[in-house]
């Protein structure tokens, strides 16, 4: 579920610390955003993909993957998420206000569009 592995603790990455995943351990709650590279990068060399900011995808939310491109192309076409905000886009990767399951690389929550300020106290 996450770059680190099966677990995730708030010394890999910053989230509520006092929701880890898995077998972690509860850890610090930092309570806002902290500077990018504060921890170890994923194997590719990338800094902080989960938890700190979500991060804002090209794609529109779907309650669905069916007819999803199969390209790896953004899926920007339609929306479908009833009762929410049509062709708002996904946001990956968690906050700092988040859980560490909603840190997941499987996570998708939907925000409005790229001008809209999302804060999330889940």
């Amino acid at each position: 579920p996450f770059s680190y592995g099966a677990s995730l603790s708030s010394e890999q990455a910053n989230f509520n610390g006092n929701h880890p995943y898995c077998e972690a351990n509860k850890g610090v709650y930092r309570t806002r955003e902290i500077p990018v590279g504060s921890f170890e990068p994923n194997g590719f060399g990338l800094f902080d993909m989960h938890g700190n900011v979500f991060e804002w995808c090209e794609d529109v939310g779907h309650t669905s993957y069916e007819g999803a491109p199969t390209d790896g192309s953004a899926w920007v076409a339609g929306g479908d998420l009833s009762g929410r905000v049509l062709g708002g886009r996904v946001l990956r990767g968690g906050s700092w206000a988040c859980d560490a399951d909603s840190c997941r690389s499987a996570f998708r929550r939907l925000c409005g569009f790229p001008s809209t300020r999302c804060i999330d106290h889940s």
